[in-house]
């Protein structure tokens, strides 16, 4: 053999095993290259899902707002139409006739009265305290009450005062004590079925 032939012999294996080194190195490439792809897929999919996950929430945080939002509108509403509503009472009390709203007041008046309290009235109420006293008079108590001509701190009905305490009987302080009664009744005209 001669050098030539040995030379090619060496140069023939020396390619067959750089050929080998590339076939394996690309081999191995190759799976890490599909490795990398396969784990950027599986990030891929987790941001995806992570961010739909988050996008979901967010929609179902805007939604409850919204909806509390819409509720809390609908109340006010309501609220805003009872408000309504209750004074539309209280001014339908004060608009009664005057048989009808002195007796109102002067039931009241003798249900609440203790003796030795001061009556006193309202401005616009004033020319009814004759027929207030002989309302009261015309009730089988034993009440002595003191009237005075000084106006009430109150611009309709009576205020009945003692020396430490004072009941305001008005047109709202009628439809205050039975506030809850009188919604209830008003929400079930308004609203139907519904909760006031």
């Amino acid at each position: 053999m001669a050098l030539a032939d040995i030379i090619r012999r060496i140069e023939d294996d020396a390619r067959i095993e750089a050929d080998a080194v590339v076939a394996r190195a690309s081999n191995e490439a190759a799976a890490h290259l599909a490795e990398a792809a396969q784990h950027t897929k599986e990030e891929v999919d987790r941001l995806v899902l992570n961010a739909r996950k988050e996008a979901e929430a967010a929609a179902s945080t805007r939604i409850a707002a919204a909806r509390l939002a819409a509720r809390d509108e609908a109340l006010r509403a309501r609220r805003a139409l009872l408000d309504e509503a209750l004074q539309a009472v209280v001014d339908a009390i004060a608009a009664l006739d005057d048989d009808d709203y002195v007796r109102l007041l002067g039931e009241r008046l003798v249900a609440g009265a203790r003796t030795g309290d001061t009556v006193s009235l309202g401005r616009a109420d004033a020319t009814r305290e004759e027929a207030l006293r002989a309302f009261v008079a015309a009730h089988p108590t034993e009440l002595s009450l003191e009237w005075t001509d000084a106006p009430a701190p109150v611009e309709r009905g009576v205020v009945l005062s003692a020396a430490r305490t004072s009941l305001e009987i008005t047109p709202r302080t009628l439809v205050e004590a039975r506030r809850a009664d009188v919604e209830a009744m008003l929400a079930a005209a308004l609203f139907g079925n519904m909760e006031a």
